[in-house]
């Protein structure tokens, strides 16, 4: 009988350290899952586009906002063109940091945590990335629009500009037949760091995708010829991220739908191929570069089609949504507004945290 009793309780400690041990490993399979660079980004990515916070702002309201009398709800204006093109004109008040050095951790320090950050280019393309990343470490930022083209039309100042003329715009046949990917495709392996602090991943991802030298656009002239070069196998993946009646009414031909808010979710990401390169369509370049730079950040080899579906076709009958999202025009969209010249040197606004 002692002998009985004996084992049992053997067998019950046995037990009690055999669940323990599997508790263990599924708890360290989720440690691990949680500490996946990739998956680190993506949930940073997500829960900014799942917030609903804008994507850009209007000159005109930044203009408005910085002359209405009162400071204290001025936004700080960061400027990511180049230190030449920024002593030749800028908004009045910006501060300056080159779009490929905005990654750095001195650069970071120099940005304030408890204002909302205007980020400013040349035509809203590499701002749209840089908000995406900003936002990802916790900023408040938001693209401005249109760039500089939006603020100024003098050459000298906006350096890009980007003509309203149906003339400009190739008028590219377009599709309505929807195409869907399988889910199924493994996630690129993101390892620029050896911290697990979320902020490192994100800013050293985002670091070594600036640093490559890969462009941020593609003109939808290349990408016409590349699909229809008679070549197949080098066709990207070109991915709309319009909202799903907009594709279903006109969209490039092949192209998949992922709406802009939901690209950063497992289940879409899984979908995306690893082998070939990803141009993100949206309505005029700024949405579509934000998710350039998250698939850069994640892995993948992405690139923004320029000026988006408007410069791919501005008839209605193809494009119905450039009634609502219309291609630059400067007499609509630029309020000419007054520049500011020189260079000045950015202090620390923040050196504690990002």
């Amino acid at each position: 009988m002692k002998i009985n009793k004996l084992s049992i309780w053997i067998v019950f400690l046995l037990a009690i350290a055999v669940v323990g041990s599997s508790c263990s490993k599924k708890k360290s399979t989720t440690e691990a899952k949680k500490a996946s660079q990739f998956e680190v980004i993506a949930t940073a990515a997500d829960n900014y586009l799942a917030s609903g916070k804008a994507p850009v702002i209007t000159s005109s309201n930044v203009y408005a906002n910085l002359n209405d009398g009162n400071s204290a709800n001025d936004p700080y204006v960061l400027s990511i063109r180049s230190a030449t093109d920024f002593a030749n004109g800028h908004v009045p008040g910006a501060h300056n940091i080159p779009w490929r050095e905005i990654a750095k951790t001195a650069n970071l320090s120099k940005l304030p945590t408890d204002k909302q950050i205007v980020v400013v280019c040349y035509t809203g393309h590499t701002a749209s990335q840089t908000t995406m990343f900003l936002n990802e470490m916790g900023y408040d930022a938001v693209a401005m629009k249109f760039g500089m083209t939006s603020w100024d039309t003098v050459a000298a100042h906006t350096h890009i500009y980007h003509s309203s003329d149906p003339s400009d715009c190739p008028d590219y046949p377009v599709e309505t037949t929807p195409h869907v990917l399988a889910k199924g495709n493994s996630f690129p392996t993101v390892n620029h760091t050896t911290s697990t602090d979320p902020k490192e991943i994100i800013r050293t991802a985002t670091d070594a995708y600036l640093g490559s030298g890969k462009a941020p656009v593609i003109l939808s002239s290349a990408l016409y010829t590349n699909l229809n070069d008679g070549n197949t196998s080098n066709d990207p993946l070109v991915l709309s991220v319009r909202g799903h009646a907009d594709y279903l009414a006109g969209h490039i031909p092949g192209a998949v739908n992922i709406p802009y808010r939901e690209v950063a979710r497992d289940t879409n990401l899984a979908k995306l191929p690893t082998d070939k390169q990803i141009v993100v369509v949206c309505y005029t370049g700024h949405t579509a570069s934000q998710i350039t730079m998250l698939l850069n950040q994640l892995g993948y080899d992405a690139v923004a089609l320029k000026y988006g579906m408007t410069s791919w076709t501005v008839d209605p009958s193809k494009n119905p949504s450039a009634a609502t999202n219309r291609p630059y025009d400067p007499n609509r969209d630029c309020g000419n507004y007054p520049v500011a010249t020189g260079s000045g040197l950015l202090k620390i606004a923040n050196a504690v945290n990002w």
